[in-house]
């Protein structure tokens, strides 16, 4: 991806994040923003893309790079903890 199209991604995560914020603040559940983003996800595809199966893989792709950064930043928390001091405050 071109360092244009990698900031973009990230302003349109951000945005979304943001969305996202307001709707918990809002009270609305969890699964349902879940749902939602992966239902509108999808259909946004289906409705532009050329070939519906190809929404697929991309779809997808965002729940293994979630994954995949969850579990990044999961291993780095156990591996901070393991290595401060016991009277340590990890924040």
């Amino acid at each position: 991806m071109s360092e244009d199209g990698e900031s973009q991604e990230a302003d349109v995560l951000e945005r979304v994040r943001c969305t996202v914020r307001a709707l918990i603040n809002d009270g609305v559940k969890t699964p349902t923003i879940s749902y939602a983003l992966s239902f509108i996800a999808t259909e946004l595809g289906l409705c532009v893309a050329d070939e519906p199966t190809s929404v697929f893989p991309v779809v997808l792709h965002g729940v293994v790079s979630a994954a995949s950064q969850f579990s990044a930043r999961s291993k780095s928390k156990t591996a901070a903890a393991e290595e401060a001091p016991a009277d340590a405050t990890l924040h």
